[in-house]
């Protein structure tokens, strides 16, 4: 009986011992096991979260482009940005698409005198949301006037209103200035410009109203568009109801297609060139936005039309949505068929040559660019 007894005993320890083995063995398993799993997870995040992040650090690489598309999420980087920074629906937050397109023409008038094209352009994203577009219009009486538009739009801007715009809490907070606050912004910055050419008339032995020059200046975003602008030119926007809206009046002189020039005699005093610099904001949710030199304005704005009961000129001053709507589909369906930015920057300047019959039969240079929101 006691050697049974002692027989159990044996059997229950080395039964108990195998117990503690099999559970010590099943935790070290469901451990290694779910640490895999956890890794796999980790990895998986880092990898989507690389993905977002070489995209946006690519979509917001400051250049000058022939063509700037910015924000060129995947859907895949799309979702997991949402799923990564709880982002919601709503147009303040959704990471959206620029499709951005510009270009300069030269005028027919300009190809018989043998004179160059005196338009300039230039575009760029920006950080936070935001963005830059310049068009510069060289004036036609002027000795040096492309060399002065160039200037003023790819140096004399980019060492003025974005530096300046960039030390600012409206750029940081994605926040709006004041009117007020914008116009003297604008002042100043338009005098630094002013400054900059002198310089380089200085330096290159011109003077410095064979520089002369018209410029408007757009800081854009989803949520509203900052506009600086001084002499002629024509500049719009549409809003997220689809209506097409002007962003600055042209400024005309009495005689016909004359304008005031950044090199004009404006500068006594800050009050007397705030009478010739136009500064608007528009606190307004934007789809899309345009800009370009007076040689496009036949062909995309109302304008210089008679009215009826006072038998004078008036200037609606009003975007042809017939003309800018299908535009802004063909951009669309462009960059959905994956086209190359440079394929869509050649058709955006044959455009601009013949894309209609007052476009092609234009004597003047002409320059735009278009915006397009793709949401």
């Amino acid at each position: 009986m006691d050697f049974i007894t002692n027989l159990l005993s044996k059997a229950l320890f080395f039964e108990l011992i195998f117990l503690i083995i099999l559970l010590i063995g099943v935790n070290i398993y469901q451990f290694f096991y779910y640490r895999k799993k956890i890794n796999q997870l980790t990895l998986s995040s880092n990898k989507q979260k690389s993905k977002f992040s070489s995209s946006t650090k690519k979509n917001l690489k400051i250049t000058d482009p022939p063509l700037s598309l910015t924000g060129e999420l995947s859907a895949e980087a799309f979702n997991t940005s949402n799923a990564l920074s709880n982002l919601s629906n709503n147009v303040n937050n959704i990471l959206m698409d620029w499709i951005v397109v510009g270009a300069s023409v030269i005028g027919k008038s300009h190809i018989q005198m043998n004179l160059p094209c005196q338009d300039n352009y230039h575009y760029k994203p920006l950080k936070n949301g935001w963005g830059l577009a310049i068009i510069s219009d060289g004036a036609g009486s002027a000795k040096h006037s492309d060399i002065g538009s160039h200037y003023a739009a790819k140096n004399a801007v980019e060492e003025t209103f974005i530096k300046d715009f960039l030390e600012k809490d409206w750029y940081n907070n994605k926040a709006f200035p004041t009117d007020k606050e914008w116009k003297n912004f604008s002042v100043i910055n338009f005098y630094k410009i002013r400054k900059k050419l002198e310089d380089y008339a200085k330096d290159h032995q011109y003077q410095p109203i064979d520089l002369a020059c018209t410029l408007i200046v757009i800081f854009y975003h989803a949520q509203g568009i900052l506009v600086s602008h001084i002499g002629d030119g024509r500049a719009g926007y549409k809003n997220i109801k689809g209506e097409w809206k002007p962003l600055i009046t042209p400024w005309k002189g009495e005689e016909a297609n004359s304008t005031i020039f950044i090199t004009s005699n404006i500068w006594e005093t800050e009050e007397v060139a705030k009478n010739y610099i136009g500064a608007n904001v528009v606190r307004d949710e934007i789809t899309a936005f345009t800009l370009m030199s007076d040689g496009c304005e036949d062909a995309a704005f109302e304008h210089s039309k008679m009215d009826s009961l006072t038998q004078k000129w008036v200037d609606p001053n009003q975007p042809h949505e017939n003309f800018f709507n299908p535009l802004i589909s063909s951009l669309k369906a462009m960059k959905q068929e994956k086209l190359s930015n440079y394929d869509i920057q050649q058709k955006w300047k044959k455009f601009l040559q013949e894309g209609n019959h007052v476009l092609k039969n234009e004597p003047d240079d002409k320059t735009m660019i278009l915006g397009v929101l793709d949401i």
